[in-house]
């Protein structure tokens, strides 16, 4: 019985510490940056289809990712990467929402397509 429960005891222990999701945070983190800093500088250089391009082409792709991760707890994510999936996304999306608003003033007759595609992003990753 005693060898029974330290079996149990030990199978529980290694399926718990096989559910680390550190290496699929930082590969959502990766390239949710990479998306936002690429649309975003083809929001500064005015050309907003190609930054609506951008997104379509990796949306899939991205909210792939999300779906892997958005329900973690935070024991199964080291505590560093914990912290850079609370800050990162937000400083991205600052510098994407800075873009935006620069590119509204430049162009306003673009504003709905350029408020269009900032919502597609922002919702691709929400829970």
């Amino acid at each position: 019985m005693k060898k029974l429960v330290l079996v149990l005891i030990l199978i529980c222990g290694l399926s718990l510490a096989g559910c680390k999701k550190d290496a699929q945070v930082n590969d959502f983190i990766k390239e949710y940056a990479s998306i936002i800093d690429q649309v975003s500088e083809k929001l500064d250089e005015g050309d907003f289809d190609a930054a609506r391009k951008i997104f379509d082409d990796r949306k899939e792709n991205l909210r792939s990712k999300w779906e892997k991760i958005k329900y973690a707890r935070s024991w199964q994510i080291g505590k560093e990467t914990l912290n850079k999936m609370n800050t990162y996304p937000a400083e991205h999306i600052d510098r994407l929402v800075k873009a935006a608003n620069d590119a509204i003033k430049k162009n306003p007759a673009d504003e709905e397509k350029i408020k269009d595609l900032v919502n597609d992003i922002t919702n691709t990753v929400r829970r």
